[in-house]
C-alpha cells in the first residue's frame, strides 16, 4: 500500500497518463480539469492560449474549437465531454447501480467523515457503497496542509490524506462513484433508497450523510463570473501555477485561510491577509498565526473588506476598504481565494429530516419530542447519538449541527456512526427485520 500510494504521487506530480487540451481561460476546460485535479485522474494539461489550434489530434483529425476541451486517455477521445461523460470514460461511476440490491450502508459524501465511516465499516465487514457529487476527499482535500492531525508531525496536504484513506477503504472493498448528486431519500420496503441526478437509484439498510458544506461567496460584483479566473476556493498546486508569481489576495480569518497563505507565500511575490475583524488570533490555531507573522511577503490586513472585483475574462485586481479609517486603495492581485465559511449541502433532504434554522441536520439529543420519526420501523426507540430524525440515517462532518468543523472530528463522527450503524441493523434483526 506504501509503494502504491508512492508510485499515485510519483504519477500525478509527472503529469503523465491522460490529457486534457484546451483555453485555459475557458470555463468548461477548467470545469474539467478542476474535476480530473480533485479526483487525482493523473493528467498533462496543454494550454492552447497562444498555441497552435490546428494541431491534429490522435485520430488524425485537425483540431477544431468545437471539440474543445479534448480529452484524451489511453485509446478513448472525447471531444467536448460533460463531467458526468469524462467520468464514465474514466471509469469513476460505479456500474450497474441499482436499488434491487441494497447495501449496508451508503455513505453520501467523500468527506474525512464519510471516509472515515467508509474505512471502518468496510474493515467491518459492511457491504459499502460511497458517493459524492464532485469528488472524495470533499472540502479537506482542498487545503494546502493540515498540521494538527494526529500521527503527522510535519503536517500532510489535504489531497494527500485523502487520497490514503481512499486507498485504505478500497483495499477492503470499498464501491464509490463520482459524480453522483443524491436528489431525495426514501423509506421502501424496509430499506432506503437515494435517487440520484443520474437518473439511478442505490438502495441501502442504513444511510450515513456526510455531505458536508458549500463554500460561501463573497456578495461583490463580478465574483460569480469568475470562479476558477482568478477567484478560487481551495489553495493546492494547481490554483497556484494559475496565479503565477504576481501578489494574491485571501480573505477570511479561520485555519483554512491560514494555510492557504503560508502555501500560496512560497509562489506568490506577495500575499494579503484579508480579515474583516481585528484579531488575526480570534479563529486561527495559534501556530498558524505565528507562521503568518514570521512570513515576511505575507501582509495582513485587519478590519478590511473587498468592495469591488476587476477584470472581464480574468481577475484583474481589487479594490478593499478600511472599515475603521475608511480608506480605500487597490490591490495588484492576480488571484483572490475566498475562505469564509460554507453553507450545508442538506437543500436536498427539506421536508425529510430535522434541521436547525441554518439548515444544518439535528442528531440525537438535539431532536425533541416534536421533531422524532415515531413511525413503527423504530420501534419507539429515543435517537442514538449522530441519528438524524430518521431511524438508521446518521449524520456526520461539517453538515451536522454541532460539529466542531475540524478534519479530526469529522473522521472520529465517521467511525463512531459505524458502531451505530450496528447497533440499528442488530436491533433490526431483533425485530426481524433483517
Amino acid at each position: 500500500m506504501n509503494a502504491l500510494v508512492s508510485r499515485r504521487a510519483i504519477v500525478i506530480e509527472a503529469e503523465s497518463g491522460a490529457r486534457l487540451i484546451g483555453h485555459g481561460g475557458d470555463p468548461g476546460t477548467r470545469e474539467l480539469r478542476e474535476f480530473l485535479t480533485r479526483n487525482r485522474v493523473s493528467h498533462h494539461f496543454i494550454d492552447l492560449d497562444g498555441s497552435d489550434p490546428t494541431a491534429p489530434t490522435p485520430d488524425g483529425r485537425p483540431l477544431a474549437e468545437d471539440d474543445l476541451p479534448l480529452l484524451i486517455g489511453g485509446d478513448k477521445i472525447l471531444r467536448a465531454p460533460t463531467i458526468l461523460e469524462a467520468a464514465t470514460a474514466l471509469n469513476l461511476r460505479a456500474p450497474n447501480k441499482t436499488a434491487k440490491k441494497a447495501w449496508d450502508t451508503l455513505i453520501v459524501g467523500g468527506g474525512p467523515g464519510g471516509l472515515g465511516a467508509a474505512v471502518y465499516a468496510v474493515t467491518e465487514g459492511l457491504s459499502t457503497m460511497m458517493i459524492d457529487s464532485t469528488a472524495l476527499g470533499g472540502q479537506a482535500s482542498t487545503s494546502s496542509r493540515i498540521e494538527n492531525y494526529l500521527g503527522f508531525p510535519a503536517g500532510i496536504s489535504g489531497s494527500e490524506l485523502a487520497e490514503r484513506a481512499i486507498a485504505q477503504a478500497r483495499r477492503f472493498g470499498l464501491r464509490t462513484a463520482v459524480p453522483e448528486r443524491a436528489l431525495s431519500l426514501r423509506h421502501e420496503d424496509g430499506r432506503y433508497v437515494v435517487a440520484l441526478d443520474s437518473g439511478d437509484e442505490l438502495a441501502a439498510r442504513t444511510v450515513v450523510l456526510a455531505t458536508g458544506a458549500s463554500y460561501r461567496q463573497l456578495p461583490v460584483d463580478g465574483c460569480a463570473e469568475l470562479n476558477g479566473a482568478g477567484v478560487f476556493y481551495a489553495a493546492t498546486l494547481v490554483e497556484a501555477r494559475m496565479c503565477g508569481s504576481g501578489a494574491v489576495a485571501v480573505v477570511g480569518g479561520g485555519n483554512s485561510a491560514g494555510q492557504a497563505s503560508i502555501f500560496l507565500s512560497g509562489t506568490a511575490e506577495k500575499v494579503f491577509l484579508l480579515l474583516r475583524g481585528g484579531d488575526l488570533g480570534a479563529s486561527m490555531s495559534q501556530y498558524l498565526v505565528d507562521k503568518i507573522e514570521a512570513i515576511e511577503n505575507i501582509e495582513v490586513l485587519l478590519h478590511t473588506e473587498v468592495r469591488e472585483i476587476h477584470g472581464d475574462a480574468v481577475l484583474a485586481g481589487l479594490t478593499v476598504e478600511d472599515k475603521r479609517a475608511g480608506g480605500r486603495r487597490d490591490l495588484d492581485v492576480g488571484g483572490l481565494f475566498i475562505f469564509i465559511g460554507a453553507d450545508p449541502c442538506t437543500e436536498w433532504l427539506d421536508g425529510q429530516l430535522a434541521k436547525d434554522d441554518d439548515g444544518f441536520l439535528l442528531t440525537g439529543g438535539e431532536l425533541d419530542v416534536t421533531h422524532l420519526d415515531v413511525d413503527p420501523i423504530n420501534g419507539g426507540r429515543p435517537s442514538m447519538p449522530l441519528e438524524t430524525s430518521l431511524p438508521g440515517v446518521f449524520a456526520v462532518g461539517d453538515g451536522r449541527a454541532g460539529s466542531i468543523k475540524r478534519v479530526a472530528s469529522a473522521v472520529a463522527e465517521g467511525s463512531m456512526s459505524v458502531s451505530l450503524v450496528h447497533q440499528y441493523l442488530a436491533s433490526q434483526a431483533a425485530l426481524g427485520r433483517s
